[in-house]
């Protein structure tokens, strides 16, 4: 039995027991489905499960996270136009719908529901990508077991999301799954498509990209740091919705000019809702926040606030996770 049959096996096994939980629908979608980007040891178990109520049992070893999802919650975001759950409806595969919730609901779409691509799916996706660049970079900064794997993956997602994101701009249509993405982009966006296909190939050998746990202020010039940095400035040049976005290391940089210097970085956050991208590290024997208040201005306003522990940061940010 291949690593791929023996995944697929544990999914059935799985999905039999969701299907026995009061589940309204299950969706399955992602790379489990495709074999060309299915990568052994690597690949998660993607789904949708829909439910009037939480499930009890979702334990498994697939890499499978589970999050509740009401029905009407995943009604009134696919027809806002939110990317995941248009991509995840439009190119995933229906596993359980006993009561006929998806097939009636793919009735209504033939009956005339537009479902077509839209503003809010463009900012949806550009939250997706800034959220996949902020946790590759955290990981970069933090370490952890398995480090160059997840980052690789993350930058992957990150590089397919920036074409999805260019090829809807462009043609006010999703073309689903890296393929047609690729195909969309290679007449007018060849840059994109490259940029796609080698990080699937480097998603395919972390062997290569090496990380060593050590403290760090910047992305560094090293394999794994490049392949982030080629991402983020892809980010930059193609998601319109981030004007005035600069690349982490700038602001860092913008950080080391002033009064106390960076000691290490900690982790980074995009945030597209709030229109933010910051930095935490350490300095000056506590903690410090730094980076752009609001992207969408032209190079937008930096700002700095330095912390004496960890109490005075998370008055301003809440409750964190801080690397050791």
């Amino acid at each position: 039995m291949t690593p791929a049959q023996d995944f697929a096996h544990r999914v059935e096994a799985f999905l039999e027991s969701l299907r026995q939980q009061d589940t309204l629908a299950i969706i399955q979608y992602g790379s489990s489905l495709r074999p060309a980007d299915f990568v052994p040891g690597q690949s998660d178990l993607d789904l949708i499960v829909i439910s009037h109520e939480p499930l009890r049992d979702v334990a498994n070893d697939l890499g499978y996270s589970y999050t509740f999802i009401p029905p009407r919650e995943f009604i009134a975001s696919i027809t806002a136009g939110d990317m995941f759950w248009l991509s995840a409806l439009q190119s995933g595969q229906v596993r359980h719908d006993p009561q006929g919730f998806l097939r009636n609901l793919q009735a209504l779409i033939a009956s005339g529901l537009d479902l077509r691509p839209n503003l809010t799916t463009i900012r949806s996706c550009a939250v997706l990508i800034g959220t996949q660049l902020e946790s590759a970079m955290s990981l970069y900064f933090s370490g952890g077991e398995g480090a160059s794997a997840r980052i690789l993956r993350l930058l992957y997602s990150a590089a397919k999301g920036i074409g999805g994101y260019i090829a809807i701009a462009a043609t006010g249509e999703d073309p689903h799954g890296f393929e047609g993405i690729a195909r969309t982009l290679e007449g007018s966006y060849p840059e994109t498509a490259a940029l796609m296909r080698t990080t699937r190939e480097r998603m395919r050998q972390p062997e290569r990209f090496p990380h060593q746990p050590r403290p760090r202020t910047h992305l560094e010039d090293d394999a794994l740091g490049r392949c982030i940095l080629e991402v983020e400035r892809a980010y930059i040049e193609g998601v319109a919705l981030v004007p005035g976005r600069r690349m982490t290391n700038t602001l860092i940089d913008e950080y080391q000019r002033g009064p106390t210097p960076l000691g290490a970085t900690l982790f980074v956050r995009m945030d597209n809702n709030r229109h933010t991208h910051f930095v935490v590290g350490r300095s000056g024997g506590g903690y410090c926040l730094f980076g752009l208040s609001d992207t969408r201005q032209p190079q937008g306003p930096f700002f700095r606030q330095n912390f004496p522990d960890r109490q005075g940061l998370e008055s301003v940010l809440g409750p964190v996770a801080l690397p050791s």
